[in-house]
């Protein structure tokens, strides 16, 4: 199936549903192993970034020029290739969108947006300050990812994909998401937001 890429908030609904009426195949549970985890899960969790990116507004000083790219780093093997294929290369208002492994905390000062597979641990505190002070948008996966300090969850609700967003987190790393397009993925159901407790 071909990715459809649009740029109004419908859009990210109407992409959303797509996938789930066509019958892609999802782990029965947010908890399954790698080895259970459809590559086409992470095709369409990359699509879902790649069209939040196109909502989201990062600090003016997150770019060196106008035209600099959108930097996705994904920290996890299981989704590099598939975030690759599906996004890298794309355009996002002029800046074209490049997907990087990362391996190390070091690699991630030039991400806009760093992808974590629950694969890997969930953020430390380290990590957690440091995408705040870069103003790195964190999107994973694991229960407990928000709660470690993450801005975005993907989960599972009867079998459809969903966001959990930490828009707290989001605003102290000087982010924001278009409030038009938060509050339409809040009304629709694909997304919720979560405030954590001081």
């Amino acid at each position: 199936m071909r990715l459809p890429f649009l740029s109004t908030p419908a859009a990210i609904l109407a992409l959303a549903f797509s996938f789930v009426f066509s019958g892609f195949p999802f782990p029965a549970s947010a908890q399954a192993t790698t080895s259970q985890i459809s590559v086409d899960e992470y095709s369409l969790k990359a699509a879902f970034l790649y069209n939040l990116a196109k909502f989201m507004d990062w600090p003016p000083n997150k770019f060196e020029n106008d035209d600099s790219p959108i930097i996705i780093g994904v920290e996890g093997p299981e989704a590099l290739e598939k975030f690759t294929v599906v996004v890298n290369g794309k355009i996002i208002a002029r800046r074209k969108v490049v997907v990087r492994p990362i391996r190390s905390d070091a690699e991630i000062k030039d991400c806009q947006i760093l992808f974590i597979t629950r694969s890997q641990d969930d953020p430390t505190m380290e990590l957690r300050n440091l995408a705040e002070k870069l103003a790195i948008l964190t999107v994973g996966e694991s229960d407990k990812f928000l709660d470690s300090g993450g801005m975005i969850r993907f989960y599972l609700e009867a079998d459809n994909l969903r966001l959990e967003i930490n828009n707290d987190s989001i605003h102290h790393a000087g982010l924001s998401i278009k409030a038009n397009a938060l509050s339409t993925l809040v009304n629709k159901g694909i997304a919720k937001l979560k405030k954590l407790q001081p």
